[in-house]
């Protein structure tokens, strides 16, 4: 059965689920999410983002599926000059004052969050690689996403074990498709739970939603009834024949389980 996780543990990934409203996302999760048919479920609960670098990757991974249009691709910033001269923590420090306002952890995880600009604030390459010592334009892909999510504060979310490590080892919030599953599913129990609206209720929330979105996004997100049914036990089958993740993983994950469905979400 494993160590059992401490169910303060798990509250606290509760928590972090509820503050959940932004993701950059690896091309392994994009791609094993897609297959396993729970990716545009996920963008329907919390916008996701990407590089182009990641784009690139997930096309060459498998031309028989299309990038997903629910996923937002942040723009490279392009060097205009060389960073100020000083220690990595200064040039950080730099990042972090010019985009405060933006990137701070409480907008971007409060439910109103738009998300990770992609104007001209972002930081510049100029800018990670000199608190990173990393090169956007030459680094591999992993290395940017690290630097982008730490500048951005913003989870990360991947099945590179080695990018995972190295989230963690910089103090960032960092998921798998797994864990997202779980996310799903606690949503799904806390939504179920919830007082069922009345009919005057149910049609005055109707004609708000019409009022405020009547029709389709640009960036293809639809209503809820637009997503296929979530099928927990279906989809996890699916991922779990697609992954290969650690038996100790598995247990976590049931773990999780089993406790959102005894607090009900």
């Amino acid at each position: 059965m494993g160590v059992p996780i401490p169910e303060e543990e798990l509250e606290k990934i509760l928590r972090q689920f509820d503050r959940l409203s932004n993701l950059l996302v690896d091309t392994s999760s994009l791609i094993l999410m897609e297959k396993a048919g729970f990716l545009s479920l996920l963008s329907g609960k919390v916008q996701l983002f990407t590089l182009p670098q990641v784009r690139e990757e997930y096309l060459r991974g498998d031309p028989s599926l299309p990038f997903p249009l629910d996923v937002r691709i942040l723009s490279s910033p392009t060097p205009t000059r060389m960073a100020p001269q000083g220690t990595a923590n200064a040039a950080l420090n730099d990042i972090l004052r010019g985009t405060s306002l933006l990137f701070t952890s409480k907008t971007i995880r409060g439910p109103a969050s738009g998300g990770p600009s992609t104007d001209s604030t972002a930081p510049t390459n100029d800018a990670i690689h000199e608190a990173f010592y990393t090169d956007p334009t030459t680094a591999p892909t992993d290395e940017v996403l690290l630097a982008v999510a730490r500048t951005r504060r913003v989870p990360l979310l991947s099945e590179d074990r080695k990018l995972l490590l190295k989230a963690d080892g910089l103090g960032l919030e960092y998921y798998n498709a797994l864990m997202m599953l779980e996310f799903l599913e606690y949503h799904r129990t806390a939504e179920s739970t919830k007082k069922p609206l009345n009919a005057d209720q149910a049609l005055e929330s109707a004609m708000q939603k019409h009022s405020s979105d009547p029709g389709p996004s640009p960036s293809g997100l639809f209503s809820l009834a637009g997503y296929p049914p979530f099928d927990y036990p279906s989809l996890k089958r699916r991922l779990l024949a697609q992954s290969r993740y650690s038996l100790e993983v598995r247990r976590f994950a049931e773990q999780l389980h089993t406790f959102i469905e005894k607090v009900g979400g």
